[in-house]
């Protein structure tokens, strides 16, 4: 983040010493990474930033107009403020951080908007804002509900509600800066569109209940966002970790469309199983415990697609079923096509490997990595799955050998 910084500009001894003392802290932290080199920046760029608009006052209550030359040395202090204090939120993500980038970020933006043309960088100070609220919006629902015994929040608190709404309206608001302006990237519009299409994803779920199929309009919203975001991520070949990423998150988006009306939205479950086959073998189970992660998660969704392609004809009590319901073989009449024969052993072969790999951790390391969850899944999927192919097997080999046909003459 250090380039941002512009050079001191000229101005009262008073506040030009603050920017002074605030860029040599900061320029110590890019070398030391020391937090008190940073805390030391802020403080001297918050200074500047009162002494200059203490002046701004001072003006105005004189009728005096402001230069352009005077409104850049603001726009520069709350700029390079703002950027510290991302920083210190990015490295130190406490309640009380994020509150401080809340009051100044919206101010850097109201500067800016006064002027014609987005400035240079425009788009990344967006970004890490938007990428800012979201981390902390995840944070928020993330924990359980407070105690009523627990002290009232204080001043620094922010709502899940605003944070959402803030991490959104940034998200969006860099799709408006076109590719090569202010810092606009292909990459950096698809990161914003993939952020945008996982809140509006995350909104659909977090507002489905068992009688209520949940925000269609944010689930619709998320995948066509996901679809945007990778045609931009196909463009350089540095993308394609996020265009991976990007096309998992499309998969699951239109398994969950699909769960709303399994009859009608046929074509969301076709969708799912292609992407999450073509995402699968790019994750590579031999690296970090992220990929392994990723790895275990996206083949028991695939084998999951595969098994609901391949399940008969049923009931369904209401949208959006829930995955555990499943039909065991012994009180359905199983499919006798060949392409749903072939769904339920691919499901088969993909889930063992998940199960493998699973089995292969060890319960510690499946602790560590958060994996308890997914791996009563995969135990669960698995057990279905033996059992449905255990079925069919026998099936087949009762089945009676063709007859020839008699030849004529």
């Amino acid at each position: 983040m250090g380039s941002f910084f512009s050079n001191c500009c000229k101005g009262g001894p008073a506040d030009e010493l603050a920017f002074e003392k605030g860029s040599k802290s900061y320029q110590q932290y890019n070398a030391t990474h020391r937090f008190e080199d940073l805390h030391n920046a802020i403080r001297s760029y918050q200074e500047c930033l009162d002494l200059r608009l203490d002046m701004r006052k001072d003006l105005a209550a004189r009728g005096k107009p402001e230069s352009r030359d005077f409104s850049d040395k603001i726009v520069n202090a709350y700029l390079n403020l703002t950027i510290a204090l991302l920083l210190q939120y990015e490295r130190q993500p406490t309640p009380t951080n994020l509150h401080y980038l809340a009051r100044v970020e919206p101010k850097l933006l109201t500067e800016w908007g006064t002027r014609t043309e987005h400035p240079t960088n425009y788009a990344t100070i967006i970004y890490n804002s938007a990428t800012a609220y979201n981390r902390a919006y995840l944070q928020a629902i993330s924990k359980p509900p407070p105690s009523t015994l627990d002290p009232p929040n204080n001043t620094s608190t922010i709502s899940p509600e605003q944070l959402f709404s803030r991490a959104c309206a940034r998200f969006a608001q860099i799709l408006t800066v076109q590719n090569g302006v202010a810092g606009m990237t292909s990459s950096t519009r698809g990161k914003a569109l993939s952020g945008l299409a996982n809140l509006e994803l995350l909104q659909y779920q977090r507002s489905r209940s068992a009688s209520d199929i949940g925000d269609i309009h944010a689930l619709n919203n998320a995948i066509s966002h996901f679809k945007e975001a990778s045609q931009s991520f196909s463009i350089l070949p540095g993308d394609s970790l996020l265009l991976r990423e990007c096309l998992d998150n499309l998969a699951t988006a239109y398994y969950k469309r699909f769960e709303v009306d399994p009859a009608r939205n046929h074509q969301d479950l076709n969708n799912s199983i292609l992407y999450y086959q073509y995402v699968r073998p790019q994750y590579h189970t031999q690296h970090d415990d992220a990929e392994k992660t990723a790895w275990i998660k996206c083949s028991h969704h695939l084998a999951m697609a595969l098994y609901r392609r391949y399940e008969p004809s049923q009931p369904h009590t209401h949208p959006g079923r829930q995955q555990q319901d499943y039909l065991t073989a012994s009180n359905v009449d199983l499919p006798a096509n060949t392409a749903a024969l072939e769904d339920l052993r691919k499901a088969r072969e993909v889930e063992t490997e998940a199960k493998n790999v699973l089995n292969a951790l060890g319960e510690n390391e499946i602790s560590t990595l958060r994996l308890d969850g997914i791996k009563r899944d995969v135990d669960n999927l698995w057990g279905v799955l033996a059992e449905h192919s255990a079925h069919a097997t026998a099936r087949s080999s009762r089945q009676p050998s063709p007859t020839p046909s008699s030849k004529t003459h």
